[in-house]
């Protein structure tokens, strides 16, 4: 009928690892008397984003003698936390295991405390440490190397 009006939802339920884009849709409408076509777009954001920054390899330690490097973590997208976990030797700690509510382009800090044993001189060990967002359940993580060596005597 004249004067008359339909609203309708378009619902849209994309996965975690879909790229920023735009999707471009196109909506036709028809009645007794008329025919129109509407044209729009989606446009998805990146809304998780976070840099994981290590030390490069290879952090030297000397076996028995505790060495503490800085792990920063930057976020480079929307507000969020973040659950972080090290995989890598269990001489190796992290000062945290959670960043919570990390705005938009802050950045935080934890760190990570050395104390490789003796035994272990002369050998190479991979480090990394991964931050999992609890808004979008998406994983950033990076990798170093740590190197126990006599550095002196």
């Amino acid at each position: 009928l004249p004067g008359q009006t339909k609203e309708f939802m378009l619902y849209l339920n994309m996965p975690a690892s879909t790229p920023p884009q735009e999707i471009p849709f196109k909506v036709n409408a028809s009645s007794q008397y008329t025919y129109r076509d509407s044209y729009s777009k989606i446009v998805l954001k990146q809304c998780s984003g976070l840099e994981v920054l290590l030390p490069p390899p290879c952090i030297e330690v000397q076996p028995g003698e505790a060495v503490t490097a800085t792990v920063e973590f930057r976020n480079t997208a929307e507000r969020d936390s973040f659950d972080i976990e090290k995989l890598g030797p269990a001489w190796v700690t992290l000062s945290g295991f959670r960043i919570n509510d990390l705005g938009a382009g802050a950045s935080t800090t934890m760190t990570l405390s050395i104390n490789a044993p003796q035994s272990e001189l002369g050998k190479n060990f991979p480090l990394t440490v991964r931050a999992t967002s609890v808004r979008y359940n998406t994983r950033y993580q990076n990798s170093t190397e740590i190197c126990v060596r006599q550095l002196y005597s």
